[in-house]
């Protein structure tokens, strides 16, 4: 434990966890055994970090949220922070409170500077094994099943589901609750506006000759 590191007092830190200076665990917070958690982290009240997990410097796990054991969170990801979500009324757009969680699974590696929203009402979820590239948006209610590979500058709009297996290329993106089967390979470039079939093709931008 590093003196400059804050603790609060009902927070539970694991046997042989390791926590780097100026990080801040809220209340309730619990890291699991052998985490390791870098400087500048923030876990917010009720943050759950599990067994031998690693989480770069900067990073932030919003409140409630659940990190699975063995996951690899980099630089300056956001896990938990509010959804995109707005109603508009007679005199402008009106903020919508998000009470959900992100719930991470196990094995599972985040890319720096990706952004995982949580729900509104319900959690967003991802499944084990699940591996997320550099600057990737992941929106509120998104579901995403396990073995699920995602590139950098993509994005997964509100409510969208990925089903197990799924692969995007770089700077692609899935509609507000589209559904993509088991299986699909998404393209680079490539927007999923509709429900896809298992094993999909998508493909995406064509290149010039």
């Amino acid at each position: 434990m590093h003196p400059t590191a804050f603790v609060d007092p009902t927070a539970a830190i694991g046997p042989g966890a390791m926590v780097g200076p100026h990080v801040a665990v809220g209340p309730g917070c619990r890291v699991g055994a052998r985490a390791t958690i870098r400087a500048g982290v923030v876990l917010d009240e009720g943050a759950e970090v599990g067994d031998d997990c690693y989480l770069f410097p900067g990073v932030v796990v919003g409140r409630r949220s659940v990190i699975g054991p063995r996951t690899i969170v980099h630089p300056n990801a956001v896990i938990g922070g509010e959804g995109f979500g707005f109603a508009e009324g007679d005199v402008g757009n009106t903020k919508q409170p998000q009470f959900g969680r992100v719930v991470v699974g196990a094995d599972c590696e985040i890319g720096a500077c990706t952004t995982i929203d949580r729900g509104t009402l319900g959690d967003t979820v991802l499944g084990d094994d699940v591996k997320v590239d550099n600057l990737v948006q992941i929106a509120h209610n998104c579901r995403v099943g396990s073995h699920v590979r995602i590139s950098a500058l993509s994005g997964l709009a509100g409510g969208a589901v990925v089903e197990d297996g799924c692969v995007f290329g770089g700077q692609s993106g899935v509609g507000n609750r589209v559904t993509v089967r088991r299986g699909t390979l998404v393209g680079a470039q490539a927007a999923v506006l509709a429900d896809t079939e298992p094993g999909a093709r998508c493909g995406g931008r064509r290149r010039r000759t």
